[in-house]
């Protein structure tokens, strides 16, 4: 069996956000030849960094860059970019939820949690699960926190319990 340690490794380097000058660093430094690579590789980093940037980038362009991710910015790129860009899921969540992923800083809203492998978006109301209602009535950032996979267990089961 693995042995699975906790490690600050998997906490995204928030002192990083919006810090523009150190992405056109990191891209610099990616030594990227071909100028259409690049700008998708800054696409990524935006999505990932910047708290402004509000476009969705497709599952295809981060796949393509995984490998100039550090390991939490692969968990992350992977985890918002469905989120955002799928068509089955983006109706429902959408640049919103990305949005305010960024704006919580990459932690959990009730522990402080910042491991990524255990936040979690959650629907601060309840989710619609009727795609049609969502497409007319899209989730504002105001109704999504991120949660520690803990904290966002026991919100469902009290939720549940009290409905």
């Amino acid at each position: 069996m693995k042995n699975y340690k906790y490690s600050d490794d998997y906490h995204f380097p928030i002192d990083e956000m919006g810090d523009k000058t150190s992405l056109e660093e990191r891209i610099k430094n990616a030594k990227i030849k071909n100028k259409s690579t690049e700008n998708a590789f800054r696409r990524v980093l935006k999505f990932l960094y910047l708290a402004d940037f509000a476009e969705s980038i497709s599952r295809n362009t981060v796949k393509t860059h995984l490998h100039r991710l550090t390991k939490t910015e692969q968990i992350m790129a992977n985890k918002l970019s469905y989120r955002a860009s799928n068509s089955k899921m983006k109706y429902r969540y959408g640049i919103n939820s990305v949005l305010a992923v960024k704006k919580a800083k990459y932690k959990c809203k009730v522990c402080g949690e910042k491991d990524v492998r255990c936040l979690e978006i959650d629907h601060v109301g309840g989710r619609d699960k009727a795609s049609e209602k969502a497409k007319k009535n899209p989730y504002k950032v105001k109704d999504f926190q991120i949660l520690c996979t803990n904290h966002h267990r026991i919100k469902t089961v009290v939720e549940g319990q009290e409905n």
